[in-house]
């Protein structure tokens, strides 16, 4: 990161004081690896065993796997599902996350507990396959289809998906292309890696150009939701250095241009972390979500004490 910093910073220092202006200073290649798509993020859980995870009375775990023609992507997917409950919730989660790691805390997330969807990207987790771009675009088509069925099963009459930073362009792929009552919020995250790389360069992204790995161009999430009509919330943080406010910011520019309904809320200086396990610090925002979730409420039992 030094050595690019370099390679960006002094050239474009040196470029101001001699007025040179459109000028091709760096070139900076995006891959899957700089991207965050790296096998198992240093998680590896493969033997993990998704039923032991504790989780609310009245619930029972499902299992299914979704895999390719070729046999190549192979994601493994749990239902947490809740009788009588029809209202289905779908976590599209940042780079790193697993179920392993993260499903009790989306389980307990939530007051009453919604029909939960978790699953691991390619080369994540109990997934097979590999961290790249073509799988992850092999695993979308997937769980779009997964989706349909699963809701379609449960008569479910709603069902809420959730992105977490880069996960927000899987859910919004999945939301865009879901044919029933749907919402969609997008937690810290950002349209594209341009955008992305841009809202972090601020002033300097006029002085380098980005090459993006051709097989991650259908990452866009203005592009996903282009036919979108129902409501999106749009969480973004003024203290998050991963995903700058900017990020979001032109995120939500972009889908009103388009004319989709957004909503964009601030979680206040809340960093990088998932805003569904941390609701005590974002709770002013919880009421404001209310036209995108409806009835579904976030467990924010005891904020007042942990204050």
């Amino acid at each position: 990161m030094r050595t690019l910093s370099k390679i960006i910073f002094l050239p474009a220092i040196l470029c101001s004081l001699t007025s040179c202006v459109n000028v091709d200073i760096a070139r900076w290649v995006i891959t899957p690896s700089i991207a965050g798509l790296m096998r198992n993020h240093g998680y590896s859980d493969r033997e993990s065993n998704i039923p032991l995870i504790p989780r609310p009375p009245g619930t029972f775990i499902e299992q299914v796997r979704l895999t390719s023609e070729d046999k190549i992507v192979d994601i493994a997917v749990t239902h947490l599902m809740v009788p009588e409950q029809k209202i289905g919730f779908v976590f599209c989660g940042g780079n790193g996350f697993t179920q392993s790691r993260l499903a009790k805390p989306i389980f307990d997330a939530f007051n009453p507990t919604p029909n939960i969807l978790l699953f691991d990207y390619p080369g994540y987790g109990l997934s097979g396959g590999d961290a790249t771009f073509n799988e992850f675009n092999v695993a979308t088509r997937l769980l779009v289809e997964h989706v349909e069925q699963w809701s379609n099963q449960n008569h479910f009459e709603k069902v809420l998906f959730w992105g977490k930073s880069f996960g927000g362009t899987i859910c919004a792929r999945l939301a865009g292309q879901y044919t029933h009552k749907s919402a969609l919020v997008l937690e810290t995250t950002y349209n594209d890696l341009y955008s992305l790389v841009n809202s972090h360069a601020g002033l300097f992204k006029h002085w380098f150009r980005m090459d993006i790995d051709p097989e991650a161009t259908d990452f866009h999430i203005n592009q996903s939701l282009l036919n979108y009509t129902h409501p999106i919330a749009i969480l973004k943080s003024t203290n998050d250095p991963l995903t700058p406010p900017q990020a979001s910011d032109m995120l939500a520019k972009l889908l009103r241009g388009q004319g989709n309904n957004v909503l964009l809320l601030s979680m206040g200086k809340a960093r990088h972390k998932e805003f569904l396990f941390h609701p005590c610090n974002a709770e002013p925002v919880l009421k404001q979500l209310k036209p995108v979730i409806g009835d579904l409420t976030l467990n924010s039992t005891g904020c007042a004490v942990n204050k």
